[in-house]
């Protein structure tokens, strides 16, 4: 198991094609805190009409220009680590997006639906398949010596004229035949694409596949929330735009599995309860020099003080007891949010919020911290007899030292 595991995180980290979207929206995370919290203020009861409208002007603009900026900011990173310049990657491919634009609105597409927050799928793709082309027509043009010149700096500007071209021709008859025959654009198809994947994405299933695959990753010694996030942070971005924009509209918000989510009931939680039950009842001095540190840090989200302080890798019973717990809180969760008994999260905050309080302020309800609570004490049961176990290990260890 350990062999497929780091296998898999090999596999995942070294696509760069992932790593340029999640670095491109981490990017954006700031101004998506903003532009979601002013939404949330604008349904503050206390807060007059006239500032209320401002900041619901303040949302739309954001969230409109989303498409573009991940546009530009995917295609700079892909470009920035091939041979040419990334500023040639961002015009080619805002101009095919404008080519795009252009094509459909002849067929009668509203080219306004083109900024809105479901088809950020589309400037993804667009991005990547603008790098695929690219990189292939230099590599069969280098391979057959097209435009081979004594100095580099004179070939390059014909490799990036000639690979412009046939990306053009390439994306604009591919939509102009999805048109032809298929009657939808492919702004269109990139949409429906995107709700098919949301939908897998979003089923109780694929966030338990997540939330174990993260616990697996720490056992054999990986990072793996980072490396997980490479999936998991694109996606639950978008889930999140999208219930702002469901919010926004007054209707229901559609998707669980959004924002931070993880981060107020993900396996976080669980070190929490560990945290409680080290303070309570720690005798060796190992876990309560842990819990002297973890005090600082594991309220506000970072872990890595009972994660390398226990220590977690290669601790079978610990492992055992995480999937538990996290099996546990993503299933109530779950089931919870589908039977409308909690509100879901529309509001991107910062993972180093303490969760109870993330948990109310994404989602502006306060039965979400009554769950918390009430899962956490659950944890701490489930955790207890591990601890226990533990420091009675560590105290005889230091015993005999003595």
């Amino acid at each position: 198991m350990e062999e497929k595991v780091i296998a898999l995180s090999s596999w995942i980290t070294s696509q760069r094609h992932l790593k340029a979207t999640k670095d491109s929206f981490v990017m954006l995370l700031p101004w998506l805190m903003f532009s979601t919290f002013a939404l949330f203020l604008s349904s503050v009861s206390w807060i007059s009409y006239h500032i209320k409208e401002v900041i619901e002007v303040i949302y739309y603009v954001q969230s409109g220009s989303i498409t573009l900026f991940l546009l530009v900011l995917i295609s700079y990173k892909l470009f920035e680590t091939s041979s040419s310049q990334p500023l040639f990657g961002v015009i080619t491919t805002v101009s095919m997006y404008l080519i795009i634009v252009l094509i459909s609105s002849m067929f009668g597409y509203a080219t306004s639906s083109l900024y809105h927050i479901e088809h950020v799928l589309f400037a993804i793709v667009l991005a990547i398949l603008v790098d695929l082309i690219h990189r292939s027509v230099t590599s069969v043009m280098n391979y057959f010596r097209i435009f081979q010149f004594s100095s580099s700096n004179m070939m390059i500007p014909y490799q990036q004229v000639i690979s412009m071209v046939i990306v053009f021709i390439i994306l604009a008859l591919t939509n102009l035949l999805l048109i032809l025959f298929m009657q939808q654009d492919i702004v269109l198809l990139s949409s429906r694409m995107l709700y098919g994947l949301l939908s897998i994405f979003d089923s109780y299933g694929f966030i338990l596949f997540v939330n174990i695959g993260i616990t697996l990753f720490w056992y054999v010694g990986l990072h793996g929330t980072n490396i997980l996030s490479m999936i998991v942070t694109p996606l639950s971005t978008i889930t999140l735009l999208l219930n702002a924009q469901a919010f926004a509209n007054q209707m229901e918000m559609p998707y669980i599995f959004a924002g931070a989510i993880n981060a107020v009931f993900g396996n976080w939680m669980t070190y929490i309860a560990m945290l409680i039950v080290i303070t309570l009842i720690a005798k060796s001095s190992q876990l309560r020099e842990v819990g002297r540190v973890a005090r600082l840090l594991t309220p506000f989200n970072i872990n890595e003080p009972i994660i390398f302080g226990m220590p977690h890798i290669k601790n079978k019973p610990l492992l055992l007891t995480m999937l538990i717990c996290t099996v546990t809180n993503v299933s109530v969760l779950y089931w919870f949010s589908r039977w409308n008994l909690l509100s879901r999260v529309f509001v991107m905050m910062p993972f180093t919020v303490p969760s109870p309080l993330q948990g109310y302020l994404a989602t502006m309800d306060v039965r979400v911290v009554l769950l918390w609570v009430a899962l956490l004490m659950v944890d701490i049961m489930l955790v207890l007899p591990f601890i226990k176990h533990l420091d009675n290990d560590y105290v005889q260890h230091e015993s005999e030292r003595r």
